[in-house]
């Protein structure tokens, strides 16, 4: 069985990962970063633990969809060729982690994704803000934005913001 292990790395404070993120990234191994661009990458250098990232992708693609596409499927062939890797993105995998989506939706029989779950961007957001969610709170992706999906009466976060 190959595997890949998808490891939230939190929203940036090294105290925000778990203790599975630590131990799957300690494991000998290989790490594949999403992008550098992560306060918690000076974990893995102070420590040596070797990684991988995936930035040169962003710079070759035309769009994210193809970049998110392309990661997923190297991963894929990582797997295959190692038996099992770590893919390390930031916060928690299953909040707006476009490339775990694809991952999800590629599980084969010769392929198993595991989550390794890590503190999304947004519990500091909410702590921050003082917000208590139960009262009602919203989460849109700003790529592709529309007017019709901001509500007023609600607390909203916008995600994937890329531009002033």
């Amino acid at each position: 069985m190959n595997i890949i292990n998808i490891v939230g790395l939190g929203p940036g404070n090294i105290k925000g990962l778990t203790l599975e993120a630590v131990e799957k990234m300690e494991s000998g191994k290989r790490n594949y970063l999403r992008t550098e661009n992560h306060p918690t990458v000076k974990y893995l250098v102070d420590r040596q633990i070797g990684f991988e990232s995936f930035d040169a992708v962003y710079n070759e693609a035309d769009n994210f969809e193809e970049v998110y596409e392309t990661i997923a499927l190297r991963l894929v062939d990582y797997a295959r060729e190692q038996g099992e890797v770590n893919y390390l993105v930031p916060g928690n995998p299953l909040v707006a982690e476009n490339s775990v989506k694809i991952l999800l939706n590629m599980e084969e029989e010769d392929l198993e994704v595991r989550l390794v779950s890590g503190i999304s961007f947004i519990e500091p957001m909410l702590e921050l803000l003082g917000k208590d969610p139960i009262n009602g709170l919203k989460i849109v992706d700003g790529i592709g934005l529309r007017p019709e999906d901001l509500d007023l009466n609600t607390d909203t976060i916008v995600t994937q913001v890329y531009s002033r």
